[in-house]
């Protein structure tokens, strides 16, 4: 009846052959329970009755399911309906409670049958054993006022047995685990047999042929030879085979995306080319590192609790491997963010540290830019508050300045007119208010409200949602609208001197066009341009050559805009706040702190692109605007 499984190898038709005996069993023995229930019983439950009959007809089904090759559904099928059944029992039961509670050893002596129906999925043993443990909590908890047993009977028995069934399923689990892990090493050990068997048998037959070509004739034993040589050179074969294997294995090693790294004895045993490609160290370099070699890769801000961890770990107050993100400095200087993970192998014979590297460093960049465009789109709601609330007053204020210089101007006839009128000496009256300071005043009062209401401007673009259309542009056009602007703006020419700059270009040829607000573009590219010229007007040195770089290039549905200059660069700590609203670096009076602000709103909200920065002090700053180019 179980043809099918014959193909299946033998340890799974002896599986098929026990689920089907103990369902052959079961359909014998929960016949006769139902006629000596039917029989004993005269208030039977039909809860009871009814769970037996469709118990039966499902467990003749079980076998069907069986005969026909499906054995995971009908062993499940099995377990769950004996199980099933088992405790509709126990919960619907009428007779001697003791009878209901004793129930319970049937589940128990089920429950090891899950090790044969889940060989290979051992997670669901666990699952059944504690599906059971809480059916077993929930019949305890539903029957507590019909058992006729003490509070301490009732904890002490679900304890007992709430035990078992953990045992009976660790043990089952565990035992299939062995069982598997023997089948396996025994089924490897069986093949590995048969080959060599084969392969004696084939050796025989060869030794076989030699010797009678031996004894036949003298000269077949030159063939002999011959045949001796051909199998050195496959075996010379061979060697080269496993030679090439082991070359395949290290190309993979070496083209692999991700860095590897062996360390061992506090060298560097093994460097694959990504670890060069992240850090720009080459790997010969890497290899003459001594045991502090690599602290030159580390940040000096960072080093000290960088190396502090490394010793706890050497000394085995910190258990584990690495796992953990770090900053390290490039050969080129840049700023890298890796990912390190590592564990203990063997190499060689001898313990090392097997290390991956992983250059997360655009990852980083990604996340810092989502912060701070969730940053900015809630500053921009209440600069948008305080700009209003602010602009109200200050209109008063500067309305209130101007009327009162011009009251005070001798040169209208009103004033004068005014003035004759109570007996006022007009052009006296201006002396006294001049020696005073108090035009003075006035004055710094209309230029400090002047100065205030470009920041409340400055706050309301911020804050202000997007009212241009955008348009398909050319964003080489763009920059050279916003650097004529820049080279005939006044504040530049004054303090900055914008024509001496280099402006060098390098434009990608026949770059698409992208959607964007012209104006908008150019007001960020004017900002960039302020900020390095404001920042390289700072350097002092008589062969210092002042210099912004301008490089488009094309990536694969976007385009790259790369603003750098030579100054004097940042430190990290500025770098982390130059997106802040209200953060400047520049003298009071000469900066509102929101240029970079929104810039960055521009282009994050308005323009669905993004925009970071680098840096690193003496060696300049740049700026990265990435735009989606039109569809």
């Amino acid at each position: 009846m179980l043809f099918r499984y014959d193909e299946q190898g033998y340890s799974q038709y002896q599986r098929a052959k026990i689920i089907f005996i103990l369902n052959v069993v079961a359909i014998i023995i929960l016949f006769f329970v139902m006629v000596y229930v039917i029989l004993a019983n005269k208030e039977l439950s039909p809860v009871i009755i009814i769970s037996q009959a469709a118990g039966l007809v499902l467990l003749i089904c079980t076998a069907l399911l069986l005969v026909k090759g499906w054995f995971s559904i009908a062993a499940n099928m099995l377990f769950i309906l004996a199980t099933a059944i088992i405790w509709l029992t126990i919960f619907f039961d009428q007779n001697d409670p003791v009878t209901r509670l004793d129930s319970i050893a049937y589940i128990l002596g089920i429950l090891p049958l899950a090790s044969l129906i889940s060989w290979r999925k051992r997670l669901s043993i666990l699952i059944y054993g504690g599906l059971n443990i809480l059916i077993l909590i929930a019949f305890v908890y539903f029957n507590h006022d019909t058992l006729a047993i003490t509070t301490l009977a009732k904890y002490d028995y679900l304890l007992d047995n709430i035990l078992s069934l953990i045992f009976i399923s660790t043990l089952s689990f565990h035992v299939v685990t062995i069982n598997n892990r023997s089948l396996s090493i025994a089924e490897s050990e069986i093949s590995e047999r048969k080959n060599a068997e084969l392969e004696l048998m084939k050796k025989n037959t060869e030794l076989e042929d030699m010797n009678r070509q031996y004894l036949a004739t003298m000269e077949e034993l030159e063939a002999t030879n011959e045949e001796f040589e051909s199998m050195n050179e496959e075996l010379i074969a061979s060697q080269m085979d496993l030679a090439e294997s082991e070359e395949k294995f290290r190309l993979i090693a070496e083209k692999s995306q991700i860095g590897i790294i062996i360390a061992q004895n506090e060298r560097l045993a093994y460097v694959n080319q990504a670890v060069a490609d992240i850090i720009g160290f080459t790997i010969d370099e890497m290899m003459a590192w001594d045991a502090g070699g690599y602290s030159t890769l580390i940040p000096e801000d960072y080093l000290k609790s960088f190396m502090e961890k490394a010793r706890e770990r050497q000394q085995g107050k910190i258990p584990g491997g690495i796992n953990e993100e770090i900053r390290m400095v490039s050969k080129q200087g840049d700023i890298k963010w890796i990912e390190i993970n590592s564990t203990t192998i063997k190499f060689q014979g001898h313990p090392a540290e097997l290390v991956a590297v992983i250059d997360i460093t655009e990852r980083k960049k990604t996340q810092e830019i989502l912060v701070q465009t969730e940053k900015m789109i809630t500053i921009g709601g209440l600069s948008a508050g305080m700009a209003h609330e602010i602009n109200n007053p200050l209109g008063i204020i500067l309305h209130g300045i101007q009327n009162t210089l011009r009251r005070l101007d001798s040169d209208s006839s009103k004033n004068r007119e005014k003035a004759e009128q109570h007996g006022i000496d007009l052009d006296r009256l201006k002396g006294f208010l001049a020696d005073q300071n108090i035009f003075s005043y006035l004055t710094g009062i209309q230029d400090a409200g002047n100065r205030a209401s470009k920041i409340v401007s400055s706050m309301l673009q911020f804050s202000r949602s997007n009212t241009g259309i955008p348009e398909p542009a050319n964003i080489d056009l763009v920059i050279d609208k916003a650097l004529s602007i820049a080279e005939k703006d006044y504040d530049l020419q004054k303090s900055y001197d914008f024509k001496k700059i280099t402006i060098e270009k390098n434009f990608y040829p026949e770059l698409p066009r992208i959607t964007c607000i012209e104006t908008e573009i150019e007001q960020v590219l004017l900002n960039l341009f302020k900020n390095a010229a404001q920042a390289m007007s700072g350097i002092s040195q008589k062969s210092y050559k002042p210099l912004i770089s301008i490089t488009t290039t094309l990536q694969e549905d976007s385009i790259e805009l790369i603003i750098a200059d030579n100054g004097p660069g940042m430190t990290e700590a500025t770098l982390n706040h130059i997106f802040d609203p209200f953060f400047t670096t520049k003298e009071i009076g000469k900066g509102t702190g929101l240029g970079l602000s929104v810039t960055f709103f521009i282009i994050t909200v308005h323009h669905n692109g993004k925009i970071r920065a680098s840096s690193i002090p003496g060696r300049g700053t740049k700026f990265i605007i990435t735009l989606p180019v039109t569809e």
